[in-house]
């Protein structure tokens, strides 16, 4: 046994065979549902989707979550301290029968084993231990890689050991065993011969109270019910079997009268409801909880149906037909027949599930042809040989290099992930890369709709031949619009369509044509290696004046204009004159810039480790910054620029020293 510390400094118990391992990652201790437990960053081969991973999983390889510490210590990870559990109900039994009343709170089973078997000299047998003072208290593990598999609990030791011996021959391990010349069979034989004695469990002397014993020792445990209309109605739990008896004699009192047979006869209904300091007005009497509990009888009665997807509903028509796909409900429509309401269900049910379908009439009734569908919705023709095959996947619409591709996902134990293989490869076994379809639908997988190439080229050089070079699109565009069965040649018609309404011809320049905003002329400029925009507008030649007034302020008459002839007070004219709905200027950073000012987004500090906050609504937007080893520190906010500099110096004489470049040297 040795001991690793956490990065926090927490120390856990690890086998001598595993700390080699275990010291060459760092640990840390996060509560998982309220649990210690010690995790690491997942920088292995071993589930390479998880972002942090278990120590149980990555040193001792458990699948299993279900786990329980022998001395309840969950920073004892010896293979020795856990018993593994098939299921939680498993470990929730093997706990509450732990955690009773007669044990403790908490409980070290390690010590608890030890003390039994030194006490009791009846355990000769393998793989048994003895737990005192539970309902079963002779306790069955299997030995596995040091580390104990719970099998259960059981009244008798002879029991246990029959049990353990025929889980060693199940698991066909190389165990040592009670009963070694006895076979499966004759061990189930013996185990029939076996008597266990009955489960003793704990009642009340009090009349109409019960023990719960489904529930842990510090719950309300006691219940108490009374007889009422020849039913057993519940009253409430209580901590303790006084409370409860108190409780079913005021019930008992309301329902039957005084003269009923009670828990404490001598005690009247207002000494009994002041003795658990209850209140009459604040107490909700016996019938008025049963009125409350028991459904409601309704005179109608109602209508069901005996067909699938099929359900009653009021109006007109009398039935609906209602169809479940991918946890999502859609409705089918109203019927005045049921059987019409059955037969609408089935037809969709063949669309959405195929012959899996579960239908109200026999499939001979419709004629149904064998379709495979994609997760989309759309249809893959196929081969008739290919049908069998194919249909054991699902298929999805893909997208890769502008072309269409149905393809089918896997998990691939190599590459410890996710991956996905076309329907050619995995269906029709072509390895080629290059192919295309005849009719240009890649959902026709049919192997007379495919041609295959070697080499990129040839598949180019036939593309080139179908389509020609004029058609001014590319091969990856042909491809991508003969997607999902789109026809190319109408793609090609709609596309020049849309090449002339998108580019329009014009004999101006500084201007630049988009089509996606409202005015969709747009004058720019260039000063000091910057673009600026000059404004939108809906026509060509404002966008031209626009840009030829700009020019004359900026670069005077020796400027390149549109309108060479037109001068300063003849283009102000002009612009104007245009409607506010026809332009819309922009010009504010452009001018301050010519100015001086710098615009906000432009605004900078001439000083080192400062710079200027233009998110901050505060007055102090000046922000102090130093960099060392390779880390960012900020020195706070500041009103001016100055006073940031000068706490930069400060603590760049601190870090390094004479070496460090200041904003005021001479200070």
């Amino acid at each position: 046994m040795k001991e690793l510390q956490t990065i926090h400094g927490e120390t856990f118990l690890v086998d001598d065979e595993d700390y080699e391992k275990a010291k060459q990652h760092k640990w840390t201790m996060t509560l998982l549902n309220g649990i210690p437990n010690v995790i690491t960053n997942n920088k292995s081969h071993y589930k390479p989707w998880k972002n942090n991973i278990l120590y149980k999983e990555l040193i001792l390889e458990l699948e299993s979550e279900c786990l329980l510490f022998k001395n309840d210590n969950p920073l004892d990870l010896r293979r020795e301290n856990i018993i593994i559990f098939d299921s939680k109900g498993e470990r929730a039994r093997f706990r509450n029968s732990l955690y009773s009343e007669t044990i403790g709170s908490k409980v070290n089973l390690s010590e608890v084993m030890q003390d039994s078997a030194k006490k009791s000299s009846n355990v000769n047998y393998l793989g048994v231990n003895y737990l005192p003072d539970i309902p079963l208290p002779w306790l069955v593990t299997l030995s596995r890689n040091k580390m104990s598999k719970y099998v259960g609990c059981f009244s008798t030791a002879e029991h246990a050991a029959i049990i353990y011996d025929k889980k060693v021959l199940e698991t066909g391990l190389d165990a040592k065993r009670n009963f070694p010349d006895l076979t499966a069979e004759e061990l189930t034989e013996k185990l029939k011969k076996v008597k266990c004695p009955k489960k003793k469990t704990k009642k009340s002397n009090y009349i109409g109270v019960y023990l719960n014993n489904a529930v842990l020792s510090n719950a309300r445990k006691w219940i108490a019910c009374i007889i009422y209309e020849k039913q057993q109605r519940y009253i409430s739990s209580f901590y303790t079997e006084e409370e409860a008896a108190r409780a079913y004699d005021i019930n008992a009192i309301e329902v039957y009268g005084e003269n009923v047979k009670r828990n404490f006869p001598d005690l009247t209904l207002e000494e009994l409801m002041k003795i658990d300091n209850i209140k009459a007005e604040d107490r909700i009497s016996f019938f008025d909880r049963i009125a409350k509990c028991s459904p409601k009888k309704s005179s109608k009665t109602l209508k069901t149906s005996k067909y699938t997807g099929v359900y009653p509903c009021q109006g007109k028509k009398a039935w609906m037909s209602v169809i479940s796909y991918q946890d999502k409900q859609s409705h089918l429509g109203y019927y005045d027949i049921e059987e019409d309401a059955a037969r609408a269900y089935d037809k969709r049910a063949l669309e959405l599930y195929g012959e899996e379908a579960k239908l109200n009439f026999p499939l001979s009734n419709y004629n149904y042809t064998k379709e495979l569908k994609t997760t989309c919705g759309k249809t893959i023709l196929y081969d008739e040989e290919d049908y069998e095959k194919a249909k054991q996947y699902r298929w999805s619409l893909r997208t890769s290099n502008g072309r269409g591709h149905v393809v089918t996902s896997f998990y691939d134990r190599e590459k410890q992930g996710v991956n996905s293989i076309s329907y050619k490869k995995l269906i029709l076994g072509i390895e080629s890369k290059w192919t295309l379809y005849k009719n240009e639908n890649p959902l026709d997988l049919r192997r007379e709709n495919i041609m295959i190439f070697e080499t990129q080229g040839e598949c180019n050089t036939v593309l080139n031949q179908i389509y020609g070079n004029a058609t001014g699109l590319r091969i990856g565009q042909l491809r991508s619009r003969a997607i999902a069965g789109f026809n190319i040649n109408q793609s090609i018609a709609a596309q020049r369509r849309i090449d002339k309404r998108r580019n329009p011809k014009t004999n101006y320049f500084g201007i630049t044509y988009v089509p996606h905003l409202a005015r969709t002329w747009q004058a720019t400029i260039t000063h000091d290696r910057k673009y600026y925009s000059l404004g939108t507008f809906t026509k060509d030649e404002y966008a031209a004046l626009a840009y030829d007034q700009k020019a004359l302020e900026i670069y005077g008459p020796n400027a390149k204009r549109n309108f060479p002839d037109l001068t300063m007070e003849e283009l102000t004219r002009k612009l104007a004159k245009i409607k506010p709905q026809e332009a819309m200027f922009s010009s504010e950073n452009l001018s301050k810039k010519l100015q001086g000012v710098p615009s906000r987004k432009e605004k900078t500090s001439q000083y080192v480790g400062v710079c200027f906050n233009r998110r901050t609504s505060s007055k102090k937007k000046w922000i102090g910054y130093i960099q060392c080893q390779n880390k960012i520190y900020r020195l706070g906010h500041f009103y001016t620029e100055e006073e940031a500099a000068r706490t930069y110096d400060a603590m760049a004489l601190k870090l390094y020293g004479e070496t460090a470049k200041l904003n005021f040297p001479k200070e």
